[in-house]
């Protein structure tokens, strides 16, 4: 996806996450994939947790007799320490980016855009 922020007006299609505000470790009894860079992060790790739901389609608002305002809760997105940090750096810098994009190639992209671009210009 690139540095184009990901921020869209979610319409009740897909999944939304809760962004972490810190690291915590990882306390699931099996290991996770890291949905940036695909490494195994082991239990007791340092990682970030993206808590993610989905609000009711159609079908359980009718056939379940669901509220609109009910959230559902799907599975969290894990993403390892050195992933996190970048996400953490990028977000900081008022970029909006994917948790499932390799943070390292989107700080790659940061560098070529903003600092290479510019190197000229800095002083």
């Amino acid at each position: 996806m690139g540095l184009t922020c990901e921020c869209i007006e979610w319409e009740g299609e897909g999944w939304a996450y809760i962004e972490p505000d810190n690291f915590s470790t990882l306390q699931k009894h099996k290991r996770q994939r890291c949905k940036s860079c695909k490494v195994l992060i082991e239990k007791g790790q340092t990682c970030l947790e993206f808590k993610r739901l989905r609000y009711p389609t159609e079908f359980e608002l009718e056939k379940l007799r669901m509220s609109e305002d009910d959230e559902i809760f799907l599975p969290s997105y894990f993403m390892c320490e050195s992933c996190g940090d970048q996400f953490f750096n990028l977000t900081a810098l008022g970029f909006c980016p994917a948790i499932t994009d390799n943070m390292f190639d989107l700080l790659k992209e940061y560098h070529e855009i903003y600092l290479i671009s510019n190197k000229g210009t800095l002083k």
